[in-house]
């Protein structure tokens, strides 16, 4: 990342004496001279209503408590003066064209320079074709979708991506059986915990987070799985606001899958999936005949798996990863156990990771603003995010793709490197946390950059 600041700094420089040689004497403006807002204000654009709003509002909680800790200090420290921030949240109601009408008012407005919090992937590119145009910077922090900066220059993903997610089910699958064993994962424990010479299936919403991260699974089990004859027998999509899934269930158990890993990431969508799997006879549960896997943090979050097992469906022995920081870690980590408290104290209920993203996209945000002593230049707030090295609820440093951190790549990438710790489900759909994660190792093969894959 000093490389990256170094090259760009190197270029400022040299506008700069450009500048002053072709600029009449007394005509050159110190950097930062421009008049800068009495407020830093943020548009926040979420799901908060209908039946996908659960992740919106988690999100806000987050971001709340980050605004109330911020505001705390005066705010952000911008050319000497603090500066409280405001918050001016939007509901998009699962539609891109709400988002893109949110993303109008609050840039033409509002006056914005930030606009944080878009989920969906229709609508990030919805709200993208405007923002890029008006150099607004977009922070998105839960879309796991790379399309927030293929092909963009002001738009940072501090998320992991579909690809990324896919690469902890195959890191995880593809693992020496000692290893694997050493963390409670072993056939002694579990039959369906063999995974040699067994088939893959990819299942989710016929959307380009679901269809990445299919094409994550289906190379990275190319590459790591052919020493243990794993195989990947195809991905399944169904279209977004199908009521019914069991035909393409169907189409997908036809394969004869030993393994179905999918990242549905909403409670209704996961429910159909078991109800149709259920009917057609198979058995998901401890020792069954089908291993279920999810690495995007949908087998811990209590919204998912809570309803689920009033329902009727247990889910034990399946095996989950994700970003959320385990208990037994947060438990050592000071700041983690902070804001633990104060989502008790607020909201009466544990922080996940939706929380988490809400509160770190802030506080980051307003570290990068303070770094770049400006609240409206979007090119050095993006520049000073990209070079930070974060403390943050979901971990200490926090960094983003460059050729330090992940060396085996040798890329800059608009994306933050985050780990996957793997847990097993247990009791009444609670997960255990097994000791095992995945960090670098993640950072793999052409999906991280995905140019190739999503832009055409």
């Amino acid at each position: 990342m000093k490389a990256r600041k170094k090259i760009l700094k190197h270029f400022a420089v040299g506008a700069v004496l450009l500048g002053m040689l072709l600029t009449p004497l007394g005509m050159v403006k110190p950097v930062n001279a421009g008049a800068q807002p009495e407020k830093f204000k943020i548009g926040v654009i979420l799901t908060l209503s209908g039946s996908m709003a659960a992740m919106g509002l988690l999100e806000k909680d987050g971001m709340e408590i980050a605004l109330e800790d911020l505001n705390k200090n005066g705010g952000v420290m911008v050319q000497g003066k603090k500066r409280p921030i405001e918050l001016i949240f939007f509901d998009d109601e699962s539609s891109p064209k709400k988002a893109l009408d949110a993303a109008y008012n609050l840039i033409n407005k509002e006056k914005v320079s930030v606009i944080v919090g878009v989920r969906m992937n229709a609508a990030i590119e919805a709200v993208q074709q405007l923002t890029e145009k008006k150099k607004v910077f977009c922070l998105v922090g839960v879309a796991s979708y790379p399309g927030v900066y293929l092909g963009k220059k002001y738009g940072v993903l501090i998320s992991d991506s579909g690809w990324t997610e896919s690469m902890a089910a195959v890191r995880l699958l593809t693992e020496k059986p000692e290893i694997l064993k050493k963390h409670g994962i072993s056939p002694d424990v579990d039959k369906r915990y063999d995974f040699s010479n067994k088939k893959l299936c990819y299942y989710g919403r016929d959307e380009i987070y679901c269809k990445y991260a299919d094409l994550g699974v289906k190379e990275g089990l190319e590459k790591f799985g052919k020493k243990q004859g794993l195989k990947y027998a195809g991905g399944f999509m169904y279209p977004i606001g199908t009521p019914d899934v069991t035909p393409y269930v169907q189409r997908m158990m036809a394969n004869k899958p030993d393994i179905i890993y999918h990242g549905l990431y909403i409670y209704e969508e996961t429910l159909k999936l078991l109800r149709a799997l259920k009917e057609m006879g198979y058995d998901y549960g401890p020792n069954g005949n089908l291993l279920i896997v999810n690495t995007n943090d949908d087998f811990n979050w209590g919204h998912v798996m809570d309803p689920l097992w009033k329902e009727g469906f247990n889910l034990e022995g399946n095996l989950s990863a994700g970003c959320d920081m385990p208990q037994k870690l947060a438990e050592k980590y000071p700041m983690r156990m902070e804001f633990i408290q104060k989502m008790q104290s607020k909201h009466k209920r544990m922080p996940g990771l939706l929380e988490d993203i809400g509160y770190d996209e802030l506080v980051m945000l307003a570290k990068a603003v303070e770094s770049a002593d400006t609240l409206t230049d979007t090119d050095k707030i993006r520049d000073e995010l990209l070079d930070l090295k974060f403390t943050g609820v979901r971990g200490p440093d926090q960094v983003f793709v460059t050729p330090e951190t992940i060396p085996a790549l040798g890329i800059y990438q608009e994306q933050i490197v985050l780990p996957q710790y793997v847990r097993i489900v247990v009791g009444k759909n609670k997960t255990k946390y097994t000791g095992l994660k995945f960090r670098e190792s993640l950072y793999w093969g052409r999906g991280i950059s995905a140019e190739e894959l999503l832009i055409k």
